[in-house]
């Protein structure tokens, strides 16, 4: 049950997930690129057709963000030498990813996350579910309820919600937006800044704890 999974604290805890989890990320769209190729599937098709197994399930979803890591990111601090090594060494292994991720620009683009990049603790997304019982939605409804989550990160409130739903997940970064994708297969989730990509839709609930950090991840 990934909702009960022990999320990782310390900051060197944090990193050694993070790293897993990109590593698993990465491994996972080599062999999505595979697949493409191999079966010529169209490049406006954004759907994976690969699935991550227990194992990889696992470490995507100890995936935390570099939000108060900062530290990881200054060379000269020799606390996260062995880290930064392994984030290199990761980067190199998969350079054929390049055009997909951009790695010119990934890490200044996580450093620039490290400010305001926290994901939600479950507590309070048990709280906010508690809200939404107490306004009525109930999660036996029998129609599904469209539901908007504009900041979603890895989707722990999607993976915590109990409700009859159908998720429209945004999330601005691409590893975690990726990460999303193989946690939710069956979440719509948009790579893009909710604020600079509202279309008319009608949702029957928002949820979610945007950001709120004046550093912002380029949108481009």
């Amino acid at each position: 049950d990934y909702n009960t999974m022990e999320t990782p604290i310390t900051k060197s805890a944090r990193l050694q997930s993070n790293l897993e989890a990109i590593e698993t990320l990465f491994a996972l769209k080599s062999a999505e690129i595979d697949i493409r190729q191999k079966f010529n599937i169209n490049k406006l098709d954004n759907r994976n057709h690969i699935y991550a197994n227990k194992e990889s399930l696992e470490k995507l979803s100890k995936y935390t963000g570099f939000g108060g890591l900062s530290g990881f990111f200054n060379d000269s601090n020799k606390d996260f030498d062995k880290e930064r090594d392994k984030f290199n060494e990761i980067i190199r292994k998969y350079s054929h990813l390049d055009n997909e991720f951009n790695f010119n620009s990934l890490k200044t683009q996580l450093e620039l996350s490290s400010d305001n990049a926290y994901y939600t603790p479950t507590y309070i997304i048990n709280s906010i579910n508690e809200i939404t019982k107490k306004l009525g939605i109930a999660s036996n409804n029998e129609e599904k309820l469209e539901i908007l989550e504009p900041s979603a990160g890895i989707g722990r409130f999607i993976n915590n919600c109990d409700l009859n739903a159908n998720f429209t997940a945004y999330e601005l970064d691409k590893i975690t937006a990726d990460i999303l994708k193989f946690i939710q297969p069956n979440t719509n989730v948009i790579n893009k800044n909710y604020l600079s990509d509202i279309k008319e839709a009608k949702y029957d609930l928002v949820i979610g704890n945007p950001p709120y950090g004046a550093n912002n991840l380029t949108d481009k």
